[in-house]
């Protein structure tokens, strides 16, 4: 979305201002992958470092509202400060590269597949 666009987080507060981050899965009942887990990082270090964010901001929907996202399986990574200190690690790191078409396909393939 254009930064002017506010989030659906499908729960009571208003997303506006926040940066809105998915990973497809219900964390509820199954773990989030290593490589899952990764790309959710390394998104997060990049949107930090690009628009100025402490890691120390990072919070899970459940901050904002009652909801069970992102589910138990990933929401206890932002509880006990994974999250907050692997993004610490790599701010400066990370750097945006568009993959579209088939390349951008196979990259998303690789992610879900557990393999990048």
């Amino acid at each position: 979305r254009p930064l002017w666009a506010a989030g659906d987080t499908n729960t009571s507060y208003d997303p506006s201002g926040h940066l809105l981050v998915l990973a497809l899965g219900n964390f509820q009942v199954q773990e989030i992958s290593a490589a899952q887990l990764n790309a959710t990082l390394n998104v997060l270090a990049w949107a930090c470092a690009r628009y100025g964010i402490a890691p120390r901001a990072i919070r899970g929907h459940r901050a904002y509202a009652s909801t069970l996202c992102p589910g138990a399986r990933l929401q206890r990574y932002i509880t006990n400060g994974t999250v907050r200190r692997r993004v610490s690690r790599r701010l400066g790191e990370v750097t945006l590269r568009n993959l579209c078409g088939d390349a951008g396909r196979r990259r998303v393939r690789r992610i879900e597949n557990g393999t990048d």
